[in-house]
C-alpha cells in the first residue's frame, strides 16, 4: 500500500482565498446595517407621529377641562309636583229605574236606585228625588244644605189666572230675591214639558244649579226644578242624572182633572211678594188689624167654615206700613206694644201677659207679639229693608193645628220677587 501524499497549498492562492471571504462578509455587514437604519428611522417616524398625537389628545385633554371649569354649573330644575289628574267617575253599572206613579199629580216619574222619592202634602202636594253622596239621610237633603248630589222637584201651583210668562218671571224674580250677587240668571225660553208648552229659565252659582220649568196643567201650573251641586266634574254628572228623570217625566192624559189643591199661592204684584196657605178664602170676612190706621190692609184669609166674628176664626191678615223717613223698624215695634197694651189695659181692665219671639217668614227674620191683644190676635211684624216697608201679618186660630200650619208652614213659604 502506498502512503498518501500531502498537498502542497500555494500562499498566494490562500490568500485570495481569503480575501473574497472577507469582502462577501462585509457586504453582508452593510447590508445588515442598512437594514438596521431603516428599521430605525422607520421607528423613529412611528414614535414622532405616536409623540404628536398624544400632545395633540393632551392639548384637549387640557382644553376641554379649563373650558368645563370655566363653564358655570346650571342650577338643577325645580322640583315639581304636578296636580294628579283627577279620575274621571266610573260608569255607573247599568241598573232599573223605578216608576212613580202620582195620581194627587197626575204624573209619571222614573228615578234612579241611588236616589230616594219623597212625596209631601205641605205646604203643597210636593214629590221631591232626592240623592246626595254626603248625606246619610236624604230625607234631611234640602236646596239649602245639598252639598254632592241632586233634588228633582214636582210642585203643583194654585195661582189664579196668570200668563205662563208672567208666572215664569214672577219666579225667577223670586230666585233673584235670595240669591247671592254672583248668581247667574239665563233668559227665558219656550220648550215642552212631556208635550205641553213650558217656560224654562238656568240659574248657576245660587249656592247651587237650577234648571225650571213652568208648565200649564189641569187648571194649575207644574213647576219642574233640577237643583244639582258638586265638584265640576261630578256636577256635570249630577246634571246628566237629573236630565234623564226630566225626560222621564209624563202627565197623565188630557181629560184627567185634578182635585181642589189642598194649597193656593197668593201673590202681591204690586208689592213683588207671595206666600203658599192652606187654600183660604179671600172674600169672606175680616179680621183684626195692627193699631194703627196707616196700615194698609192688603188681603184677608179664612176659613169659611170656622168664621163666627173677628174674634173667633182660623184667619189671615196682611197688612202693609210705610216707614217714614227717621223712623227705624225697632221704633215702630216700641210704639205697637204700647198702643197694644194700653188697648188691653182699657178694655179688659187689667195688664195683659205678654210675650216677644223671633221669628223667620220666608229668609227674613221678623218680631211676633203674642197676648198683647185683648182679641186674642197675633201680630208678626216682617221689615222689608229694600222697599223700607213693614208687612204685618193678622192671625186668629181656633185650633193649635192651624196656628202650627200659619207659623211653621205658611210663613216659612214667604218670598219676595
Amino acid at each position: 500500500m502506498q502512503e498518501s501524499q500531502p498537498q502542497n497549498i500555494n500562499p498566494e492562492q490562500e490568500n485570495n482565498s481569503n480575501i473574497i471571504d472577507d469582502s462577501g462578509l462585509i457586504e453582508l455587514a452593510k447590508k445588515r446595517e442598512e437594514e438596521i437604519e431603516q428599521k430605525r428611522k422607520k421607528f423613529n417616524r412611528i414614535m414622532f407621529f405616536a409623540k404628536i398625537g398624544l400632545l395633540i389628545i393632551g392639548i384637549l385633554i387640557a382644553a376641554y377641562i379649563i373650558y368645563w371649569k370655566s363653564t358655570p354649573t346650571p342650577p338643577p330644575p325645580d322640583f315639581k309636583v304636578e296636580d294628579k289628574p283627577e279620575p274621571l267617575p266610573e260608569p255607573e253599572p247599568l241598573t232599573e229605574w223605578t216608576q212613580h206613579k202620582d195620581e194627587g199629580l197626575k204624573i209619571f216619574v222614573k228615578y234612579p236606585p241611588e236616589s230616594r222619592l219623597f212625596t209631601y202634602d205641605t205646604p203643597s202636594n210636593k214629590v221631591e228625588i232626592v240623592y246626595d253622596s254626603m248625606a246619610d239621610d236624604f230625607s234631611t237633603v234640602t236646596e239649602e244644605n245639598l252639598k254632592q248630589g241632586y233634588i228633582f222637584r214636582i210642585t203643583p201651583l194654585n195661582i189664579g189666572i196668570r200668563t205662563i210668562d208672567r208666572i215664569t218671571e214672577i219666579k225667577r224674580d223670586s230666585f233673584k230675591s235670595r240669591c247671592p250677587t254672583t248668581a247667574v240668571f239665563s233668559e227665558i225660553t219656550s220648550t215642552l214639558v212631556d208635550t205641553v208648552d213650558a217656560r224654562t229659565f238656568d240659574i248657576r252659582n245660587c249656592n247651587s244649579d237650577y234648571k225650571v220649568y213652568y208648565s200649564p196643567r189641569f187648571n194649575i201650573y207644574y213647576e219642574i226644578a233640577q237643583i244639582y251641586k258638586g265638584d265640576f266634574g261630578v256636577r256635570q254628572k249630577f246634571k246628566s242624572t237629573t236630565d234623564e228623570i226630566f225626560i222621564s217625566f209624563k202627565f197623565f192624559p188630557e181629560g184627567e182633572t185634578l182635585p181642589e189643591e189642598p194649597f193656593k199661592t197668593y201673590i202681591n204684584e204690586q208689592l213683588k211678594f207671595l206666600f203658599i196657605h192652606p187654600n183660604l178664602d179671600d172674600t169672606c170676612c175680616t179680621i183684626q188689624g195692627p193699631p194703627i190706621q196707616e196700615a194698609r190692609k192688603e188681603v184677608v184669609l179664612v176659613k169659611p167654615d170656622t168664621y163666627v166674628d173677628q174674634n173667633t176664626m182660623d184667619g189671615l191678615g196682611v197688612y202693609i206700613y210705610n216707614l217714614r223717613a227717621a223712623q227705624t223698624f225697632e221704633a215702630f215695634i216700641s210704639a205697637q206694644k204700647q198702643l197694644l197694651i194700653e188697648e188691653y189695659t182699657v178694655v179688659r181692665g187689667v195688664a195683659p201677659k205678654t210675650e216677644d219671639s223671633a221669628i223667620m217668614v220666608g229668609q227674613y227674620e221678623s218680631q211676633m207679639l203674642k197676648g198683647y191683644s185683648w182679641r186674642g190676635t197675633y201680630f208678626v211684624y216682617t221689615f222689608i229693608p229694600q222697599k223700607n216697608i213693614v208687612i204685618i201679618f193678622s192671625i186668629k186660630s181656633t185650633t193649635p193645628e192651624f196656628e202650627k200650619t200659619i207659623l211653621e208652614e205658611t210663613l216659612k213659604t214667604f218670598e219676595t220677587f
